[in-house]
C-alpha cells in the first residue's frame, strides 16, 4: 500500500488523506475501549482542495471506501464542481452495505452512488465507465474491472 501512495505522490504532486488517525485520542481511547480515533477532513476542507484543482484543470481523483465518501457526497448539491473527464473515482473494500471493519454508516445504493457522484462533480455519464471504477474481488485476482 505505501508504494502506491507513494506512486501516485510522485505521478500527482499533491495527495491528502480527509481521514486520519488521531495518535494523541487513540492513546487515550486505546486504554478506555481499546479502539482507534479518527479524524475526519471538513468538507469545507475538501470543497476547497476540489475547487482549486478545478480552477487551474488540473485532474482530481477521489477514492479509498465509498462509506468514506458518502457522508461528503450527502453534503454536496449536485452541480457543486464542473470537472468532466478531470475527475477519477476508484474505490475498493466494498461497503455498500453500510458495514466495512469497525465502520458503520448508511447503506448505499451503488447505481445512486455513481449517479451522484456523476451529478456533484460534473462527470457526464458517458465517462462514468472509464472514470469511475470499483476494485472488487481484489483479492481473488490482481485484476482492475473497469466500470461501477
Amino acid at each position: 500500500m505505501k508504494l502506491a501512495v507513494e506512486a501516485v505522490e510522485i505521478c500527482a504532486g499533491r495527495f491528502y488523506y480527509s481521514v486520519t488517525l488521531d495518535v494523541f485520542k487513540t492513546c487515550f481511547t486505546m486504554l478506555v475501549r481499546g479502539s482507534p480515533t479518527f479524524s475526519k477532513m471538513p468538507v469545507k476542507e475538501l470543497v476547497s482542495i476540489i475547487e482549486s484543482a478545478e480552477k487551474k484543470n488540473q485532474p482530481v481523483g477521489l477514492g479509498g471506501i465509498a462509506l468514506l465518501l458518502e457522508p461528503y457526497l450527502s453534503q454536496l448539491k449536485d452541480g457543486s464542481f464542473n470537472l468532466h473527464r478531470n475527475a477519477m473515482f476508484l474505490f475498493s473494500g466494498g461497503g455498500y452495505s453500510g458495514l466495512k471493519g469497525g465502520m458503520v454508516g448508511k447503506r448505499i445504493d451503488k447505481p445512486a452512488f455513481v449517479g451522484k457522484i456523476g451529478a456533484v462533480f460534473g462527470v457526464d455519464q458517458k465517462y462514468w465507465r472509464r472514470n469511475i471504477t470499483d476494485v472488487y474481488a481484489f483479492t481473488e485476482t490482481p485484476e482492475i474491472y473497469e466500470g461501477y
